[in-house]
């Protein structure tokens, strides 16, 4: 198989070869003429200067045994006066052509010749005027082409061998070079089946200007982060099942608990008891569905790989639909014992997904709601390109470590039991909230100020910036499901 595309190859070249030698004399002859007439011409002019101007006949270039050049040599020359006459000539008789009887008939000979073909025809001619400062007409003819073969194609033939060769090995050069380029390529995508995610084309200092190299190596990029990506949420995945069947343990441990002692004390108890108990095993079952909920919810923005999609969304009335939801029409114990104060005179429309960012905002406030003290302010501020969104509540100072762990989730649970009802929390609410906010091009971070009289207090602040939609008119606001 490859002997026989060796040949294929070979013979490609070959007639490439040829084919760029065609065209070379081709277009040396479309600008230049044709050489056989050019060098008679030459000739032609050296010619006029060996006939005796007093006795023409008597010229060496009119005698029919003279050796000019090469014994093999022999031109038909006509000269003729100004009268048409034919003052002395020198004609082959194995010229297939008669003698031109006249000027004209020679002059119709020279344009004939010069459109036949270069070695197929009757040889070149030539004219010559005011031969000896007279007005005289020298014509000279090689009828078998002769002079053109022993000065200019025997010479330069070597020329021409070495020059179809020049091609030939440019050619293959440069067939090689892709073959090359092509193998090493295949070299880098077997490199990416072995898991060597970093193989890349070797880009020389001379290959430096060739895109589609560079445009190689950006797709192997692509691809490697591609991978990358497909192994990271393989991981993600995998994390999520094992921290599922961890943190499910807890709610579910629970609830046997709670079965268990029901089934075999509820007769001793009274209704107060079995009211706490229900309202424990409620809690659980709340807790263990939002939990499911949130780690899918969490699994598929990790999966996400587009951005989501492009509706307009009024932002302002969308957060005050959230404060309204959350803290006016949600069934807590705390919301009259709370402060709520808004700042929302800003109004302005961002891009994205308005369910998404109604979730961001939800997570955000109801982390708002469920930790504060006393207070919680809702403020919104516009810039030229972005939308400040601040969530400020009092609450007991974080540690360092919660602060840090913000946005992300912790492997370990924080039990709150600063309000009435006490709260598991595993940080899904802030690393989803912040999960939305860097898709859509936005982030979100959490500041904590210290009081200066009272260590024991703090504020504690959620910001979150997102780009604002240029020209977009106000959308309606998604209706929450909650």
């Amino acid at each position: 198989m490859r002997a026989k595309t060796s040949l294929k190859i070979a013979a490609l070249l070959s007639f490439a070869a040829f084919l760029s030698l065609l065209a070379t004399i081709i277009v040396n002859l479309w600008f230049m003429g044709r050489g056989d007439q050019q060098i008679l011409a030459l000739f032609g002019q050296s010619l006029q200067y060996r006939i005796r101007c007093d006795h023409p006949e008597s010229s060496p270039i009119f005698n029919p045994n003279g050796n000019l050049i090469d014994d093999h040599l022999q031109l038909n020359t006509l000269l003729f006066d100004e009268t048409s006459k034919m003052i002395a000539s020198n004609w082959s008789h194995k010229n297939q052509h008669p003698i031109p009887a006249n000027i004209e008939q020679a002059k119709r000979l020279v344009a004939e010749a010069s459109q036949k073909p270069l070695f197929f025809g009757p040889g070149p001619w030539v004219s010559i005027t005011n031969i000896c400062q007279r007005p005289w007409t020298l014509f000279v003819n090689d009828p078998n082409n002769k002079l053109f073969r022993i000065t200019i194609f025997n010479r330069q033939r070597n020329l021409f061998i070495l020059t179809s060769l020049s091609f030939a090995v440019l050619i293959f050069s440069f067939w090689f070079y892709l073959s090359s380029k092509g193998q090493e390529a295949t070299e880098v995508l077997r490199s990416f089946t072995r898991g060597q995610l970093d193989a890349q084309l070797r880009i020389r200092k001379w290959e430096r200007s060739f895109e589609l190299l560079h445009e190689f190596n950006r797709m192997a990029n692509q691809l490697k982060n591609l991978f990358l990506r497909n192994r990271n949420l393989e991981l993600s995945r995998s994390e999520l099942l094992t921290e599922l069947a961890h943190d499910t343990r807890t709610p579910i441990a629970s609830l046997r608990s709670a079965l268990d002692t029901l089934g075999e004390f509820h007769v001793q108890m009274n209704q107060k008891q079995l009211e706490q108990i229900l309202d424990h095993m409620n809690q659980d079952l709340a807790y263990f569905s939002n939990l499911i909920e949130d780690l899918f919810l969490l699994s598929e923005l990790d999966s996400m790989e587009d951005a989501p999609p492009n509706d307009t969304v009024n932002l302002s009335q969308l957060l005050s639909a959230s404060v309204d939801l959350v803290f006016h029409r949600s069934n807590t114990t705390t919301k009259d014992s709370l402060c709520i104060k808004t700042a929302l005179n800003e109004n302005c429309t961002i891009a994205g997904d308005g369910h998404l960012i109604q979730r961001m905002l939800q997570n955000f406030l109801e982390n708002a709601r469920r930790y504060a003290i006393k207070n919680v302010l809702v403020e919104l501020r516009i810039s030229e390109t972005l939308a400040h969104i601040a969530i400020q509540n009092d609450s007991r100072p974080l540690s360092e470590t919660e602060l840090k762990s913000w946005g992300e989730k912790r492997k370990s649970r924080i039990i709150n039991n600063q309000r009435t009802q006490a709260h598991t929390s595993l940080g899904l609410g802030s690393s989803i909230g912040c999960r939305i906010a860097a898709l859509h091009g936005g982030h979100a971070r959490i500041e904590q100020q210290v009081s200066a009289s009272n260590n024991q207090q703090a504020l504690i602040t959620v910001h979150v910036q997102l780009p604002i939609a240029p020209d977009r008119d106000q959308a309606a606001i998604p209706t929450s499901d909650d």
